[in-house]
């Protein structure tokens, strides 16, 4: 989505209008912010001193976690220097492919499989959805 499809309403109802009519959600997340030096639960009994901290943009957290609840298919591909954290952690309900963002990681075979598998569910999600509306 580009900036300009906001123009009519509020970001959150747009995207979930433009994903509404979707099978399968794709969420690539790369740094957004970068952070040399940080401090995680600033003032805390458990603060800890963070360094070379590396973000994505929040909206990220936002796509996911419209494609987890429309039930969509969704694929999660991440910047292997990011920060794990949301729904762009491991270990839920949905796959996260961690991977160096360069043209040549797409072509690799492990993240080609990944894509297939995706797809594959979006075929299944596809079908399902025309049958109910049919």
């Amino acid at each position: 989505m580009g900036r300009t499809d906001f123009a009519r309403q509020k970001p959150l109802k747009t995207i979930l209008e433009v994903m509404q009519g979707c099978s399968g959600t794709i969420v690539i997340a790369f740094e957004r912010f970068h952070f040399e030096q940080g401090v995680e639960f600033p003032g805390g009994s458990e603060e800890i001193q963070q360094k070379n901290i590396h973000l994505p943009t929040v909206w990220n957290q936002v796509e996911a976690a419209m494609a987890y609840t429309l039930g969509q298919p969704l694929l999660a591909i991440a910047d292997s220097k990011l920060r794990g954290e949301g729904l762009l952690e491991d270990g839920y309900d949905w796959f996260v492919k961690w991977l160096e963002l360069t043209p040549q990681s797409l072509e690799d075979p492990t993240f080609l499989r990944t894509f297939q598998e995706w797809r594959e569910r979006v075929d299944g999600f596809q079908l399902a959805k025309s049958r109910k509306a049919g």
